[in-house]
């Protein structure tokens, strides 16, 4: 009887320790478990969207009427921005990364006839007050070019004048951003002209050029950064 009852003490003690051991194992792991932070379940809910600002139902019209006359393969390439304070008129026409400004002093223009590098230089600082345009480098400028029929669609339904390739453009060599921009200038159309003024060209339908066969060449300025201003109609 006494060894039933030593072995039956045994067997309770190993059962008590088991059972300790196993309470403190499942609380450390429990510690181990990231808590999951009010900030970020509150994350987990997705934010709504905002509402579109813009609603310009002239210019939508005219977009989906220039998209019928493309081509299959060339529709959805072009967006048309405006500015969300002053919707009622186009601001820029955007394909790919590309933006062409085609609002100045709060009208419509699309091509500049320009004489000298100078020129260039106050046409893309004074476009809009407080913003900057730039000239377009080689690159930016052979891209419009290639996509210049689709382009023209809506430039021509804009009754604003066209891109042809036989025209004369001015460009500027120079690697593109904030190494050119104005507020690295200073806002400076003569600080901007002492760095720029020998890297200009003049693209012609076979070369580039310093000066422009003829006494001007085109050009058009492009729209870069305050993107937080403009919105797609």
């Amino acid at each position: 009887m006494e060894r039933l009852l030593f072995y039956s003490s045994v067997v309770l003690n190993a059962i008590l320790v088991l059972t300790v051991f196993y309470i403190v194992c499942l609380k450390r792991d429990k510690k181990k478990e990231p808590e999951t932070s009010k900030e970020e379940v509150e994350n987990e809910v997705p934010h709504k969207q905002d509402e579109p600002i813009v609603k310009n139902q002239l210019l939508r019209d005219l977009a989906e009427k220039c998209e019928a006359e493309l081509p299959e393969g060339f529709r959805n390439k072009v967006k048309i921005l405006v500015e969300k304070e002053d919707p009622e008129k186009p601001a820029a026409l955007q394909i790919g990364d590309i933006k062409i400004s085609i609002k100045r002093y709060g009208e419509n223009k699309s091509l500049f006839g320009v004489s000298n590098p100078m020129e260039a230089l106050i046409i893309a600082r004074d476009g809009y007050t407080g913003t900057g345009r730039y000239i377009p480098v080689p690159s930016e400028l052979q891209f419009v070019l290639d996509n210049r029929e689709v382009i023209n669609v809506y430039l021509n339904a804009l009754g604003l004048e066209e891109i042809f390739i036989n025209d004369e453009f001015w460009c500027v060599d120079t690697a593109t951003g904030w190494v050119t921009g104005w507020k690295r200038f200073h806002w400076s159309v003569d600080f901007a002209h002492s760095k720029l003024a020998d890297k200009f060209l003049v693209r012609t339908r076979m070369t580039y050029r310093v000066l422009p066969s003829k006494n001007t060449a085109k050009l058009f300025v492009l729209l870069k950064g305050w993107d937080h201003l403009f919105a797609e109609v």
